[in-house]
């Protein structure tokens, strides 16, 4: 099976996002988000991202919309990245996953962690592995679920 492949228009729309927030998500550095089959190297020339890079840019839209900053999102997607990515959330068993952005005070910065959160008990052993901690939950399998249905209706690329 070939995989889609998906121009800043095409997620944009599927997305419901305006263009240029797509482009800013794929041009500022501290996101990491690097167009999968082609970057844009000039007039005329267009950005061709991967499914993987839809996901990418889906999360890091949710992020911005819960008030994170860029650089905060960044280390976000790189953790995500080493722990597999996020297309592979795109399954249906995987609607009852969160991604938990773990945040500790750590003096005049704060630390922080991301984790995949598949019952309340990952939950309560994230809470004792960060005390005192807080924790965004972003219901990353049901988004990505939703994300899913919405490429398949959008025909999943060009």
């Amino acid at each position: 099976m070939d995989s889609p492949v998906f121009t800043t228009e095409r997620i944009a729309e599927v997305l419901k996002l305006p263009t240029w927030r797509v482009v800013r998500f794929a041009q500022v550095e501290d996101y990491g988000i690097t167009p999968y089959y082609a970057d844009a190297s000039g007039p005329g020339s267009r950005r061709l991202y991967s499914l993987e890079n839809v996901c990418e840019i889906a999360l890091a839209s949710w992020l911005v919309q819960a008030g994170l900053q860029v650089k905060v999102i960044g280390r976000v997607l790189e953790q995500v990245r080493k722990q597999g990515g996020l297309s592979h959330l795109l399954s249906p068993d995987e609607f009852k996953t969160y991604l938990g952005v773990v945040r500790s005070p750590n003096g005049k910065s704060s630390s922080q962690e991301t984790v995949f959160i598949r019952n309340w008990k990952h939950l309560e052993d994230a809470s004792h592995r960060y005390p005192f901690t807080s924790v965004l939950l972003v219901p990353i399998g049901l988004n990505l679920y939703q994300l899913n249905a919405r490429l398949e209706r959008a025909g999943k690329g060009d």
